[in-house]
Parts: structure tokens; sequence; C-alpha cells
């Protein structure tokens, strides 16, 4: 059974909880941290550092990459702060050790990267049926990294492509999505 979340509302295998992303553009900023092979875990910081920051809560999305916590500042999705809001919301971030990760309508829309996550998280909700995903990953755990058509051709059952492409929303696998538009060359490997 498939759990429904109201639509502000962003869920993936990274995330740590659903996480409110009222912007479409933050959505497209979620997604992309979610196929991102370098991003480990989404998550909210809400809490104050320290009782200085205390009348501004960081409320903040945070990615988790390579070990230190980067804010997901999208600058299309920014919230409107005052100077003195904005400077106690750096500072609440500084005491954290949260580096600020800075995302724009340019970054989103850069290709081929913003078709190939388009393409590929329009799979996030579907099901992969257990054999599917057994075979898929027997496959790249056995014979390493490969091209998309190899791994293809070697899956018996129904629409693999668009199961390829669910794990990868899953946080199974990992797709090159930034080197070439998707497709026969498309480099696949199981996730970390």
């Amino acid at each position: 059974m498939l759990i429904s979340y109201p639509p502000e509302n962003f869920v993936s295998a990274k995330c740590t909880a659903p996480l409110r992303a009222r912007h479409p553009a933050l959505h497209a900023a979620l997604f992309r941290e979610s196929l991102d092979p370098a991003a480990c875990r989404i998550s909210h910081l809400a809490e104050a550092a320290d009782a200085a920051a205390a009348s501004v809560e960081p409320d903040a999305i945070v990615v988790e990459r390579g070990g230190a916590l980067h804010y997901l500042d999208v600058v299309t999705a920014r919230p409107v702060r005052s100077l003195d809001q904005e400077r106690t919301f750096r500072s609440a971030l500084q005491a954290h050790a949260v580096a600020t990760r800075v995302v724009t309508a340019a970054d989103l829309a850069a290709e081929p990267g913003g078709t190939n996550r388009n393409l590929v998280w329009s799979h996030h909700r579907r099901p992969v049926a257990v054999d599917l995903r057994l075979q898929i990953l027997r496959l790249l755990v056995d014979d390493g990294p490969m091209t998309l058509d190899r791994l293809l051709a070697g899956v018996i059952g129904r629409d693999p492509a668009a199961a390829v492409m669910a794990l990868a929303c899953n946080d199974l696998l990992e797709l090159d999505l930034e080197s070439g538009p998707l497709g026969p060359q498309t480099i696949v490997r199981v996730r970390g």
C-alpha cells in the first residue's frame, strides 16, 4: 500500500521524514539531491543551536554530502526574511556547522541532467516486483557497473527500464545523469 502525503510534502528514500516543500523549485531541488550519488541523507534542521539564536529557528532543509551538512538554499524558493532574521538564520546554521549549497533555476534546468532527472523521477512511486529487483541487483553485483543497454538485455521481466528508474529513486542504484542524455550508454551501478 502506498502512503499518501499532502502535495507540499516531499518524500524520498534519502529523507529522514517527509519534508515541507511548498515551492516547485524546492521540490525539483529535492529530487535532484535524491538522485545525486553524492547526497547521503536529506533532513530538516529546525531547532535553534543556542539561546541567542532562539528567536529564529533555522527551519532549513539540509543535505549530508561527504560527512558534511549543507543547507539547501534554492534561490527562487527562498523565504522572505528581514536582514536581522537572515543574520540570525545564518548564525544558527554556523552554530550547527552547516555550509550552504546554493541552487539556482539555471542549475535545476541545466541539461542533460534536468531532463534526465525529470524522466527518472517520474518513476519514483512505481512498485518493482521482487524478482525483477533481485535480477537487476544481482546482475550489477556480479558484473559491476555496466551500460543501461547491457543491463536491460540481461533482465527478463515486464518493463525493466521503468524498474531501473524506480530503483534509482529508491536509492538502490546510481545512474549517470549528467554525462549525456539517458540512453543505452548510460552507466548504472549499485548504490554505494
